[in-house]
């Protein structure tokens, strides 16, 4: 994940690795998240296939299995490239979420949170949405206590918990600018989904943090 990482990068403490977020339904990973698990099968049988029949002298039933079995591997990487499921939506938000804290870019990160976003860490604690924002232009801008020379998500996971409501886990391993030292942060964020069908984030909980 370039956009998400810095040169001279530390690896940063070992953390445990909290209980994972519940797995996505088998078909839309197989379908949309994961498309090799599906395509990549169906492209061996397939080659399978054409040497199986074409050892018995078959060869033009092994090209019409063989065919129909690429078909079906490169019909299902198709779909899985146009259709972005809520988890993938999610994990995606929650990159830019990282990306723009980060970065102390709050013109980004302004859309990606609700108007009553809460974020439970000490440091962070605000009274708005407003005041969160200049809150981490502050800290985490060039002069700011918690600057970062380099970052990235080591982990991330995400969980569609109803028709509004996700939860993404994610591991994050930075160096401090100031101090030159690695932390690393497993933190949980809630999304809700909005009116017009956009997730945005609405809190923010740290599990472990060093």
């Amino acid at each position: 994940m370039p956009t998400l990482q810095a040169p001279g990068l530390g690896l940063g403490p070992s953390l445990p690795t909290p209980p994972p977020l519940p797995s996505p339904p088998l078909l839309d990973q197989l379908l949309f998240e994961s498309p090799f698990l599906l395509a990549g099968p169906l492209a061996a049988l397939a080659v399978v296939a054409l040497f199986t029949y074409n050892a018995r002298a078959d060869l033009k039933r092994g090209l019409q299995a063989a065919g129909a079995l690429l078909g079906s591997a490169v019909a299902a990487w198709v779909v899985s490239t146009f259709v972005v499921t809520p988890r993938e939506t999610i994990r995606a938000q929650t990159r830019a979420v990282i990306n723009a804290v980060a970065r102390a870019d709050v013109t980004a990160l302004d859309p990606l949170l609700t108007n009553d976003i809460e974020i439970r860490y000490t440091g962070f604690d605000s009274p708005s949405k407003p005041a969160l924002l200049a809150r981490i232009s502050d800290v985490m801008g060039e002069r700011g206590q918690y600057h970062l020379a380099s970052w990235r998500i080591a982990e991330l996971q995400a969980s569609i918990d109803g028709p509004a409501v996700a939860r993404s886990q994610v591991l994050v391993r930075a160096t401090h600018e100031a101090t030159g030292l690695p932390a690393s942060a497993w933190v949980v964020l809630i999304w809700k989904r909005q009116p017009d069908q956009t997730w945005r984030c609405s809190a923010v909980r740290p599990i472990d943090v060093r």
